[in-house]
């Protein structure tokens, strides 16, 4: 009768292995390990390219902006570059299968913005207000056709207002206090039609106010407080008929205020159709 063979055998060929096989192998498997878990833990950089309910330029433009504002630092980034349903990202809404309103705000946000969103075609509100964000305004918002509320409050950019600003068509709100704006005020700002609130106070805006802002029969609330100011407010301002608060005071060099708008209230939240932010 044959004798069994012994179990020895059987792992003979796994016993011969030498020790820098064994090492290599143990590599192999750590690296493999390793690479699961860089995987899981970084965002990916193709999520753009199987966007579910968004166009990929607008997915790209909201990821190169997360990219360029210390995004992995601001204090809530639930969803961005993790679900490739972009409308589910915090503080991003979405109507039509499009990006129509980004509200950041208290976010811890820092950088510039230098990375364009004019790709985001109908986008209606930019809300970024109490974040770190500085450099200059970009000329990028003059393609923001569709854009109606821009509220950058208590940020800290600095430099000039862009004319760009005046082909906003559709702004109706532009709140831009408590930041380090200089120059003149743009006079492409008297193109902007719908305009019904303006919040520059508290900058360091110079200059005479263009009379072109006259044009802007929709205007209700005109805030230029704390700035530097200077020359006659025009009388073209007083003839707005839909004006109901202005403010100028803190303007030093302010030479002279027509009489109807010394007798306007500075403020009057009860007034406007939003309330201050």
């Amino acid at each position: 009768m044959q004798k069994p063979r012994s179990n020895r055998l059987r792992f003979s060929g796994v016993c011969s292995l030498g020790e820098g096989s064994i090492t290599r192998i143990v590599l192999l498997i750590v690296f493999f390990i390793c690479w699961i878990i860089l995987a899981a833990c970084t965002p990916s950089a193709d999520i753009c390219k199987r966007p579910r309910d968004v166009p990929e330029e607008e997915c790209n433009a909201l990821r190169a902006f997360y990219e360029t504002t210390g995004g992995p630092d601001w204090k809530d980034s639930r969803g961005w570059l993790e679900d490739d349903a972009v409308c589910a990202w915090h503080g991003v809404l979405c109507e039509g299968r499009h990006v129509t309103e980004i509200a950041l705000n208290y976010n811890d946000i820092s950088g510039t913005l230098e990375q364009d969103l004019s790709p985001l075609t109908e986008l209606k509100q930019l809300s970024l207000y109490y974040n770190e964000l500085g450099g200059s305004l970009p000329e990028w918002f003059g393609d923001m056709g569709n854009l109606e509320i821009l509220i950058m409050h208590n940020n800290q950019f600095d430099g000039p207002i862009p004319d760009a600003f005046g082909r906003m068509a559709s702004l109706i709100l532009i709140d831009l206090d408590g930041n380090n704006l200089s120059g003149s005020l743009p006079t492409s700002l008297g193109n902007l039609k719908n305009l019904h609130t303006v919040k520059l106070r508290a900058n360091k805006l110079s200059g005479s106010i263009p009379s072109e802002l006259g044009e802007c029969d929709s205007l209700v609330a005109l805030f230029l407080s704390n700035n530097d100011l200077s020359g006659s407010v025009p009388v073209s301002l007083a003839s707005l008929p839909n004006l109901k608060m202005f403010s100028i005071r803190g303007n030093d060099a302010i030479s002279s205020i027509p009489k109807a708008l010394q007798e306007m209230p500075e403020s009057g939240y009860d007034l406007l159709e939003w309330g201050d932010e």
